[in-house]
């Protein structure tokens, strides 16, 4: 269990609700602007929060392009084999960027039920993470005045001939 705590930022270890911090068991990656472009590993990091939106552990980064493995969290307030709900938010940013102050992000929302974290000595029992399908970090559209003066200008450019 120590290994545990320092292994994973998203890893408590004092019994409750648990659900493995991954997307391999699902084999559902990440991805980025489209759905056939993985995210790449630099500057992708993924956050676990309550429903009420307070983070749970600290934010983790992929392990390889798509697919990241932070250990297991637990959901706070929930017991053992209980139903829970939960956010997983992604983001591309530097480190130490914040989902809140990212502009390409993605949130959902996971309801599911979890494993046990019973306390030593009994091992934990966490479920594998139910990952949204097309879990897609957007690329932000232009907005629709910023299409209008591009267009405005273009027109502009063009009389002037």
């Amino acid at each position: 269990m120590a290994a545990l705590g320092i292994a994973g930022a998203a890893v408590q270890c004092f019994g409750g609700a648990a659900v493995f911090a991954n997307n391999y068991d699902a084999n559902k990656p990440v991805y980025y602007g489209n759905n056939t472009t993985m995210a790449p590993v630099d500057g992708t990091w993924l956050q676990f929060a309550t429903a009420a939106g307070a983070p749970i552990g600290g934010a983790f980064g992929l392990t390889e392009p798509g697919f990241f493995d932070s250990g297991f969290f637990e959901v706070p307030g929930a017991a053992d084999n209980a139903d829970v709900t939960f956010i997983l938010q992604g983001w591309k940013g530097a480190a130490g960027s914040t989902y809140a102050s990212a502009s390409e992000k993605v949130e959902a929302t996971i309801s599911q039920k979890a494993g046990a974290n019973p306390g030593a000595p009994t091992p934990p029992t966490p479920t594998v993470l139910a990952m949204p399908d097309n879990f897609v970090i957007q690329v932000p559209e232009p907005s629709t005045v910023a299409l209008a003066l591009l267009g405005g200008a273009a027109l502009l450019l063009r009389r002037r001939k």
